[in-house]
């Protein structure tokens, strides 16, 4: 499954909010013992839905994650001012002193590397988790 930039810039956008979401999701006390193998069943078991819905929106992330990792130094600066800082162009220009199209080319770069990692990631999950954001959404 193809993820589009549009989508990439989402989940750059929203990474610590989904990973709040998930964080939040995680069940207080647990005795049962939780089986991950059932792909989008309901176990009726609230804390082992959880712990599947958990699952679902967590390997997309780890995706995310793994991908902003394997940035270059420069990429992962220019990811974190567009990303984190919201920043425009023309202020990662007056802070890292490159040109704009330089910095639009580094960010084509930092989609493609997300999308390089979550397009591993099995159809099946990637539809779950789209499916899980627009119910939590």
């Amino acid at each position: 499954m193809t993820i589009t930039p549009q989508q990439v810039d989402w989940l750059l956008y929203n990474l610590p909010t989904l990973r709040a979401m998930v964080d939040d999701m995680e069940p207080r006390v647990s005795t049962s013992i939780v089986e991950l193998g059932v792909s989008g069943s309901k176990t009726g078991n609230p804390v082992e839905d959880m712990a599947i819905r958990r699952a679902e929106i967590s390997v997309v992330l780890d995706a995310v994650e793994r991908g902003i990792r394997a940035l270059d130094s420069e990429e992962r600066t220019i990811y974190r001012m567009k990303y984190r800082a919201n920043m425009n162009r023309e202020q990662i220009k007056l802070r890292v002193f490159l040109s704009k199209p330089t910095i639009s080319r580094r960010l084509i770069r930092v989609r493609a590397m997300i999308a390089q990692h979550v397009a591993q990631i099995e159809k099946q999950n990637l539809i779950r988790f789209w499916r899980q954001i627009r119910q939590h959404g």
